[in-house]
């Protein structure tokens, strides 16, 4: 059993050797340690804990050197947490949202124990051909980790172009009649005309978000579509052709986003008719608002999928003014063929 004063030197040798990566000797200990001690008693201590392993000498002349039995004293029993700040907290929380699966997870980690600490981390896998599960605990997955894609959703709703409803509740009356992103307590969405096939009967409706009328209805543009650009609210350049979006499905009954940084309603409708939309409707308009995030994999790292958007493919993970949709992935991922990808608008 070590005395205090043998474990405070045993802490000074390991601090002293993990900063010089020299041996460490009593004259240093004493010239940098408040040990109140004399060389000559901490060269005493320094015997015993050699004897008793936890530290080594290279040579007769030289000072000690942690042992790993005295590395694992030292942290069983000897070191300093320093309790981690909010924003120390919160980067770690951030660089490790992003890993998506096991060995991610352990890859960033040991990435982010090498900065924090500033010295060389290697990780091992424990062997497990002879291991047995002691403990099982289920984990939910964050939205992040499963997340696909994030685009813009509609105008404000000082617009007045539509209503919004959000799990039950009614943040704007909704409007017969008017385009609609429905999406489902399933996870499933629809576009349509509210009241005139959606919501479709069944179904728990989650949220709906109204935005205007249909740019594409039975697989062919609206005459609405071409029937003069101020309909399809005002721009902050004043001309037709500016950063728009729209949302689209197809015959599947699958979702086809289209956006382009300088676009005419006509030409939002018929990108989508040709990326085979049946039905469609406008989103947001304008630079500020106009944006698209994507991810080749679940939870990766996302991109941007307008050319020239003026925002960083981030932006809704850093926080957003606006209403937007995410898209999630099903966990386990069970829908064959399913991707998130940039179409152009030309």
């Amino acid at each position: 059993m070590l005395d205090d004063r043998k474990l405070a030197v045993l802490r000074a040798i390991v601090e002293d050797f993990v900063s010089t990566n020299e041996p460490v000797g009593s004259r240093a200990l004493v010239d940098r340690h408040n040990l109140d001690v004399s060389p000559a008693t901490i060269r005493n201590d320094m015997a015993v804990l050699e004897e008793q392993g936890y530290i080594v000498q290279p040579h007769t002349s030289a000072g000690g050197v942690p042992t790993d039995k005295g590395y694992r004293l030292f942290v069983d029993r000897l070191s300093a947490i320093k309790p981690l700040s909010a924003a120390e907290r919160r980067a770690i929380e951030t660089f490790l949202a992003g890993a998506y699966d096991l060995d991610d997870v352990v890859m960033r980690t040991v990435r982010l124990l090498a900065q924090l600490t500033r010295q060389v981390a290697v990780v091992q896998y424990p062997s497990l051909s002879k291991s047995s599960v002691r403990h099982l605990e289920l984990v939910p997955l964050t939205d992040r980790r499963l997340l696909v894609a994030a685009f813009d959703g509609g105008f404000k709703l000082l617009a007045h172009v539509g209503g919004y409803e959000q799990e039950g509740r009614i943040i704007s009356p909704l409007v017969p009649g008017r385009a609609s992103l429905v999406i489902y307590r399933s996870g499933q969405a629809s576009v349509g005309i509210w009241g005139q096939g959606v919501p479709r009967p069944g179904p728990q409706v989650y949220s709906v978000r109204q935005n205007l009328t249909l740019l594409v209805r039975n697989g062919r543009p609206t005459p609405a579509s071409v029937a003069g650009w101020g309909y399809w609210g005002g721009t902050i350049t004043g001309v037709e052709n500016t950063a728009r979006s729209a949302l689209g499905e197809n015959a599947k009954g699958q979702l086809i986003y289209v956006a382009s940084m300088s676009a005419s309603p006509p030409d939002l409708a018929v990108t989508l008719v040709k990326a085979g939309a049946v039905i469609g409707m406008e989103l947001d308009i304008n630079a500020e608002w106009v944006q698209l995030a994507y991810s080749t994999r679940p939870g990766g790292q996302l991109l941007p999928g307008v050319t020239g958007q003026v925002r960083p493919a981030d932006q809704y993970l850093r926080g957003w003014t606006r209403d937007f949709i995410a898209v999630i992935a099903e966990w386990p991922a069970t829908v064959p063929g399913g991707h998130a990808a940039p179409w152009p608008v030309s």
